[in-house]
């Protein structure tokens, strides 16, 4: 059975993933419409945010997933 902290810290890491990928989604959705309407050589640059969240997003992920094993292997 994990702690209290440590299953309040997993929800917490949930959300925060949650938040990345929505960031992720919005990012791409911007980035598309301003590449369809302007066209690939000037908006190349929206891509970058995406990308960002993206890494975040991998990173949260990762690191819920180490702690998510470490307490099965202690309990």
């Amino acid at each position: 059975m994990m702690p209290e902290d440590s299953r309040r810290f997993i929800k917490m890491s949930i959300w925060v993933e949650r938040f990345w990928l929505l960031a992720l989604m919005a990012g791409l959705a911007f980035s598309a419409y301003q590449i369809s309407n302007k066209g690939w050589e000037q908006e190349r640059a929206t891509l970058v945010l995406p990308a960002i969240a993206g890494i975040w997003w991998f990173f949260r992920r990762s690191f819920r997933k180490r702690m998510e094993r470490s307490q099965s292997l202690n309990d």
